[in-house]
């Protein structure tokens, strides 16, 4: 829910950091085969990913240090194409986006499906479910933002 609200991209990318680790502690806490193999994918995707997107958001801080908030007046799809497929892949790989690199989809479904049949409370698969839908929006949101610029809906036009 913190990472929602971000303005900063490292920010953003520091708190999908956190809830990674949330998901691999979710499959470590399942008590089983299973859901420790997930949780040790995920923490492999972990690294993968969430690396990858810290270098990528420091490389573009780098080119562009006014970029630092995602409301930049030059997106970045235009201005670096090469850098917006790049930085779209490793989104798509830290969302857990099926057939990306990454063993992000294998670490998240095995830590869901095991905790949710190991587990008596089917709570904890909800939660779990939950943020991997709020991971996804942050995640595209940040995405959307930086590269794409503002979208129209929440542009103001003069009238």
């Amino acid at each position: 829910m913190v990472a929602l609200v971000q303005k900063d991209w490292k920010k953003l990318v520091a708190y999908s950091s956190i809830s990674h680790l949330g998901f691999c502690m979710l499959g470590i806490f399942a008590l089983n085969y299973q859901g420790l193999t997930g949780g040790v994918l995920q923490m492999i995707n972990h690294g993968l990913s969430t690396g990858a997107l810290f270098l990528l958001v420091g490389h573009r801080l780098r080119a562009a240090p006014h970029a630092r908030a995602r409301r930049v007046r030059r997106p970045g799809a235009r201005s670096m194409p090469w850098f917006a497929v790049i930085f779209m892949i490793m989104t798509l790989s830290s969302i857990g986006m099926p057939l990306i690199p990454g063993n992000g989809f294998i670490g998240r479904v095995d830590d869901l499906w095991w905790v949710r049949s190991g587990c008596r409370s089917k709570v904890w698969a909800i939660l779990g479910a939950t943020g991997l839908v709020l991971g996804a929006t942050y995640m595209l949101w940040l995405y959307q933002r930086t590269m794409f610029g503002q979208d129209r809906h929440t542009r103001t036009t003069a009238s």
